[in-house]
């Protein structure tokens, strides 16, 4: 499925003069001041899209554009940073019974 744009993200000219046309998940996570494991966590919940069909454990790689699109959206942006806080209560909470 091909999407067209007609608008390009104000963020998306240096993100490509910096990256390239795609993203390791270390420069996704750089790029949203996220950590590596936030960007997995991410992706399990599909709001990160990896580009291709990549295996669970091989390197992932994202499109600059789509990135560039999100750091735009607020609504993206809040729901993603819900997502990783209450994964940090919860693993907090697991790692206090266990201690």
């Amino acid at each position: 499925m091909r999407t067209t744009h007609t608008e390009k993200p104000t963020c998306f000219a240096w993100l490509l003069a910096k990256y390239g046309a795609t993203l390791t998940a270390d420069e996704v996570a750089e790029t949203l001041r996220i950590r590596r494991k936030d960007v997995r966590l991410l992706s399990s919940k599909k709001l990160l899209t990896p580009l291709g069909n990549a295996t669970p454990s091989s390197a992932k790689w994202f499109a600059t554009f789509a990135i560039a699109e999100l750091l735009e959206n607020v609504d993206w942006l809040n729901r993603a940073r819900r997502i990783i806080q209450r994964n940090n209560v919860e693993r907090g909470k697991r790692d206090k019974e266990a201690a």
